[in-house]
Formats: structure tokens, C-alpha cells, sequence
């Protein structure tokens, strides 16, 4: 298997393309301008709330009030409410209509409301909630496009390189991908065992044959970054960097360097450093798969990919029917 992680980088921009099995099969560029932003929590407020398309916009500072839907209010909403504003902010009605309707749910009182439909009414029940002038904390899920603000969730998750961690859950998930039941109950016992009470796990698939060490270096890491914004929350006011997420090298790094992709071939010297020290943090043993580019033509050039890569800017596309 060729699976190569190839970079280009310069004062302006890195250009990063995914080969898998010899071939470009994704590409990416990040500049300063254009910065990844999905993944960083916000302590933002609520500037409106507009049932009539069950949404909510709420101002991060960003040109375009962030789109908060209300698929997107995770199940602790209410707990990041009260945390944030204290339980006289949240309303009293819109709490109980929420409670009586989930103890429906458990006890099985809506027979015949299908699951969609239920989850439906849970969303609307959550976005009762809401009030204009609320702090709320929130997590882009999706970049600006265009005119249109980020997407911003309330479910907020701390992803690290083998585990994803969730305030206020109560629970260890595994990816459904780990298909051997004896993994799948090594990995539930290891973490159930070390989790902190009051948050939930969910096991990435990349988890699968690690050791225990890995797994809970991984999981102290995780809550670390949570201690560190509830320490921030303290002192800060709407609206607030809580967490900045990996740039998109650190993040590719984090999610793809592992079975799947057996080395990173990077030319500037500056961005190999960088990149050695994460991966010297995040897996050491993989070191010996980061290399630095010193040929004098095109990195991309030596690795035959450029025509792939000048072909994705092209205003025609050739089809494998003509």
C-alpha cells in the first residue's frame, strides 16, 4: 500500500495532497487568510432565536452571526445553559415541557410517532430554551461560505488521535468499524475504568490494537483542554476563543497518519520541524516515517502528481466516458 501524505509549503500557503495507492486522491490548501476554523469553541451569545425555521443566530464576533439549527443543540444543552447564565436564565416552563417529554420517550407514551418525528419534537422542546442575551457556548461545525455565517453546534466534543471526549455524557461508545467483540470490550474497560464522572467517550476506530498508555495519555490529554476552557470561563465574557482545534496539517496529521497513510514527505524546513515535533508527541514510534524533501525540482513534480494537481484548477474535467 502507498498511502503518502505529500506537502508543499511556503511564506503564504502549505498545499497538502492525500496519495493513496499512487494516486492524488485529495488536496488541500491553508493559508493565514483562510485559516480552518471547524472544531474551535466559542463562549458566544445568543443574539436571536427564530422558531418559525427552528433556528437560532448567535454573534462570535465573526462578519455573519453564526447559524445554530436546531438539530445541531445537543442533548446537554440545558446543563451548558445553566452553567454558563445560572438556573434562573433558563425557562422554567421550557424545562419541565423537556423533561415530561423525554420521561414520554423512556417510558414509551408515544407510540405510533415515529423516531424521526420524536427527535424532531425533542429539538424543538431543546430549542425552547434559548433566550436572546443568553451566553452559550458553541463549536463550529462547518466554515463560512459566501455570505452565510459558520455553522455552530452546541454538542461539544474534544477530539484527540484516538478518542473523542464529551462533557456532561455519561457513556463509552466504540466505533461500530471495530468489529471484534473481544476489542471492543478491552477498549470499553480500559477507558470506562480511567473516565472521569460526568463525561462520555467515543472510541475511534485508529483505537484498535493500541496499547493501554496510548489510550490514556490520549484521555488525560482530552481533559486537560476541557479543564483548561472551564478555568477560561471563569474570567471571560461573550465572545471568547475558548479552544483553538489543530490547523489543517496538525489535523490531518491526527486523523489520517496512522494505518492508513505510512509517510509524510513535507520540503520546507520550517514545517518539517513542526511537524516532527507533533508527531514526536502524538505517536514518537512513527518518527522514522516523516521525511524532508531536498530535491531541486517540484516536490510534486518528483512524486509525478503535479499534472493531478494543475488538473483540479482546470476549467475542464475529463470523464472516465469522454
Amino acid at each position: 500500500m502507498d498511502n503518502q501524505i505529500v506537502i508543499h509549503a511556503s511564506d503564504k500557503q502549505k498545499r497538502i495532497a492525500l496519495i493513496e495507492n499512487g494516486e492524488l486522491a485529495q488536496f488541500f490548501i491553508e493559508s493565514p487568510e483562510n485559516r480552518r476554523s471547524v472544531g474551535d469553541i466559542y463562549l458566544a451569545q445568543v443574539h436571536k432565536v427564530m422558531g418559525g425555521i427552528r433556528a437560532a443566530f448567535i454573534d462570535i464576533s465573526t462578519p455573519k452571526d453564526a447559524f445554530l439549527h436546531y438539530s445541531d443543540l445537543g442533548e446537554h444543552l440545558e446543563e451548558y445553559l445553566v452553567m454558563l447564565n445560572g438556573r434562573e436564565s433558563v425557562s422554567k416552563k421550557a424545562s419541565e415541557q423537556l423533561r415530561e417529554f423525554r420521561k414520554k420517550v423512556s417510558d414509551n407514551q408515544l407510540q405510533g410517532v415515529s423516531g424521526r418525528e420524536q427527535s424532531t419534537l425533542e429539538q424543538n422542546h431543546l430549542g425552547n430554551l434559548l433566550q436572546p442575551g443568553q451566553k452559550i457556548m458553541v463549536q463550529i461545525v462547518k466554515e463560512p461560505i459566501g455570505s452565510k455565517g459558520p455553522r455552530v453546534s452546541t454538542d461539544i466534543t474534544l477530539a484527540g488521535r484516538f478518542l473523542v471526549l464529551i462533557p456532561f455524557g455519561d457513556y463509552v461508545a466504540v466505533s461500530k468499524r471495530i468489529r471484534s467483540f473481544k476489542e471492543r470490550r478491552r477498549l470499553r474497560s480500559v477507558i470506562g475504568n480511567l473516565l472521569p464522572a460526568g463525561f462520555g467517550v467515543i472510541v475511534r476506530t485508529v483505537a484498535e490494537g493500541q496499547d493501554e498508555k496510548a489510550l490514556i495519555d490520549d484521555l488525560k490529554d482530552l481533559h486537560n483542554k476541557w479543564l483548561n476552557i472551564t478555568e477560561l470561563l471563569k474570567t471571560s465574557k461573550p465572545t471568547t476563543l475558548l479552544h483553538r482545534d489543530l490547523d489543517m496539517t496538525e489535523s490531518l496529521m491526527r486523523d489520517l497518519f496512522s494505518k492508513n497513510y505510512n509517510r509524510i514527505l513535507v520540503d520546507e524546513p520550517g514545517a518539517y520541524k513542526m511537524i516532527r515535533n507533533y508527531i514526536g508527541k502524538i505517536a514518537p514510534t512513527m518518527l522514522k516515517n516523516v521525511e524532508q524533501y531536498k530535491g531541486r525540482e517540484h516536490i510534486f513534480d518528483h512524486m509525478k502528481i503535479s499534472r493531478d494537481v494543475d488538473s483540479i484548477f482546470s476549467p475542464r474535467v475529463k470523464m472516465p466516458s469522454g
